[in-house]
């Protein structure tokens, strides 16, 4: 579970970092955002059912 944890970390972690860079290297008003639409599209979706 803590090996799940740490990658799922990294993986955040990256991604946000790399489409911050993209964005701001590109020239977007608002790079940060895509860093938040990022992990967003990383974390889980699934709900449990009661």
């Amino acid at each position: 579970m803590i090996k799940y944890l740490q990658s799922k970390t990294f993986k955040i972690a990256l991604s946000a970092t790399i489409s911050v860079l993209i964005s701001s290297y590109i020239g977007f008003q608002f790079g940060v955002t895509s860093g938040i639409i990022s992990i967003l599209s990383i974390q889980d979706t699934k709900k449990k059912q009661l």
